[in-house]
């Protein structure tokens, strides 16, 4: 299944990776682990952001190669990529993310006032989708998450829209006001398969899911602060995070345990309260069943 997962999902459809204020220069370079598909993005020499897969640095990429892949930067500066092989992708970035970059939310910020300032991960025993089905519900808030417990969201209206013509989840925690007032308020989308960004008045940050087998993944944190912000102002969102981020992790590892022990049991998602996950599985499973009838029908694996 992890197999068809990386023919059926990751070589072949529109990932977010970064934000292009990573690579401020030429030369300036990135190098990512995707499913087991290294991947380098870099600003090349005119100034241009490319990716390229098969290698992990720059020094050792042959740009000659047939191994480029297919770059976006959307209207907010976030860098997408897709390796799917062919010329033009089979699955466009309009038909799955149209106006994500859009979202009248994002008025109240503008994207080029945050400068990077860190990364940082964490590695565990479960399976990637486990991490996506974490993240797309709040029914766990109350009991695992203290500091969203302290008025930072509303957990009686948390609520998450899923785009039913697109491949994201729009997460809407209704900061109550007095929060917002703070510039607390959290803005936070994901993006199928893997990734997810939030942002906030003092703090952008990027977390992907990222595969390395079956049983093992890691989380990747990408972590932006606002130019005008306190130290103060940053440090309180971005030590949130971490300690949410942390006690999410002992949540899946929980899960993939109880999966192997057998004491998971299948049951029916809360319609409301679990619809992130719901929208999620559900287009896991279109993919990947829509791909092994393909190869089925063509006699072949279609993919990196």
């Amino acid at each position: 299944m992890y197999q068809l997962e990386r023919r059926a999902i990751f070589s072949r459809r529109w990932l977010l990776i970064t934000h292009n204020s990573r690579l401020r220069k030429s030369g300036d370079w990135l190098h990512y682990d995707i499913a087991n598909y290294d991947v380098v993005i870099h600003k090349n020499t005119t100034g241009e952001i490319e990716a390229h897969r098969g290698v992990d640095n720059l020094e050792t990429l042959d740009t000659s190669s047939s191994n480029s892949i297919h770059v976006r930067i959307d209207r907010n500066g976030f860098i997408w990529i897709n390796m799917d092989p062919h010329h033009k992708p089979e699955v466009s970035w309009e038909d799955r993310f149209d106006h994500i970059d859009e979202q009248t939310r994002f008025d109240q910020f503008n994207f080029d006032d945050y400068e990077f300032d860190h990364t940082w991960n964490l590695v565990g025993p479960f399976n990637w989708k486990i991490l996506a089905d974490n993240f797309n519900e709040c029914y766990h808030c109350a009991t695992t998450h203290p500091d969203l417990t302290t008025g930072l969201i509303d957990l009686e209206s948390y609520d998450v829209y899923c785009d039913p013509k697109g491949d994201h989840i729009q997460h809407k925690p209704n900061t109550p006001e007095d929060r917002k007032a703070l510039g607390q308020e959290i803005c936070s989308t994901y993006c199928f398969p893997n990734v997810s960004f939030t942002v906030t008045k003092h703090f952008l940050f990027i977390q992907k899911f990222m595969p390395k087998s079956p049983r093992e993944s890691m989380m990747y944190y990408e972590v932006w602060r606002n130019k005008s912000s306190t130290e103060e102002d940053f440090l309180l969102i971005s030590d949130t995070y971490k300690r949410v981020m942390s006690e999410d992790k002992v949540l899946c590892e929980r899960s993939q345990k109880n999966i192997e022990a057998g004491i998971f049991v299948n049951g029916e998602l809360h319609p409301h309260k679990e619809k992130g996950p719901i929208f999620f599985q559900k287009r896991c499973r279109e993919i990947v069943i829509e791909h092994a009838s393909r190869e089925r029908r063509e006699g072949r694996r279609i993919g990196l």
